[in-house]
């Protein structure tokens, strides 16, 4: 049972070594048409891209996120910088099919698709106030053009995410279609320069901290090669020291077992992390 778990991690590594590398391929296509950089993503370290930088003077970036701790459902965030305040998170999903959204978000409002009425939007927000702003913001051609990225995406699309300063698309999968890649990144750009001249205020100070972190400095893999090497001592820790007291052969052979996953499974992602294919070129970009 434990070598097949062991198995699992090598698969797991090497299938995300190759998505990395299509996504690298696409990503330097993207970043070149829309003048944007393409570089070493900075927010969850698996060695993937990301595209970032300004399109008529917003920060933006498209971002592929392989989920918490590495696990759960892989997505790709398309973000773009906006000055409009709220109280708290937004989730705009669909009720066909109807997704879960967290406790918190228990203000409801549901808006109808304009474009038929087989399904709508559900507006879930954790501030009453905001659910009316909501309101105002996707009134016209806001609401008409949110359904229409709903339909290009089609069962791919997860939910449009708003807080100060930010709005995020997310799409099911680590997206690696050119087309796709473009147009959800400048649709959400128009949707959000829709949605700032139905604003009733504008806060030229508001800046998101998701922004903050893809300004700063890339950290992420040096932390995740970092917490991976450990895997390795620790797996010498538990051969050289644990195996020993146990007088049981077969529990000495599942600690020896544990032992030796443990140092392969840190190997491993380090493997992953130094031999990533990465980009010959690219352009430093606004950020």
């Amino acid at each position: 049972m434990i070598w097949m778990l062991g198995a699992i991690v090598i698969l797991q590594a090497i299938t995300r070594k190759k998505e990395g590398e299509k996504l690298w391929a696409v990503y330097g296509e993207v970043a070149k048409e829309l003048g944007l950089a393409e570089r070493e993503e900075v927010m969850a370290g698996y060695g993937f891209p990301d595209v970032v930088g300004e399109i008529k003077g917003r920060k933006t970036f498209i971002h592929p996120i392989v989920g918490k701790g590495g696990g759960g459902l892989p997505k790709t965030a398309f973000a773009v910088e906006h000055k409009i305040k709220f109280n708290g998170k937004i989730m705009i999903t669909t009720t066909k099919p109807l997704k879960m959204v967290p406790r918190s978000f228990r203000h409801k409002l549901t808006l109808a698709n304009p474009y038929g009425k087989d399904w709508a939007f559900l507006v879930s927000g954790q501030s009453k106030e905001d659910i009316k702003v909501v309101a105002e913001l996707f009134s016209g051609d806001a609401l008409g053009l949110l359904s229409k990225i709903v339909h290009r995406n089609n069962e791919d699309f997860l939910y449009f995410f708003l807080e100060s300063g930010i709005a995020i698309l997310y799409t099911l999968d680590w997206e690696n279609d050119k087309e796709n890649l473009k147009n959800n990144l400048l649709d959400t750009l128009k949707l959000v320069e829709i949605m700032e001249a139905n604003a009733p205020y504008l806060d030229p100070k508001i800046k998101s901290e998701l922004f903050v972190r893809a300004e700063g400095k890339s950290l992420s893999k040096a932390r995740d090669m970092f917490l991976s090497a450990t895997l390795i001592p620790l797996g010498v820790i538990i051969l050289v020291f644990l195996a020993p007291t146990v007088s049981d052969i077969w529990s000495m052979a599942v600690v020896v077992s544990i032992g030796l996953l443990v140092i392969l499974i840190g190997t491993t992602r380090i493997y992953a992390a130094m031999f990533m294919k990465k980009p010959t070129s690219g352009s430093e970009g606004h950020f």
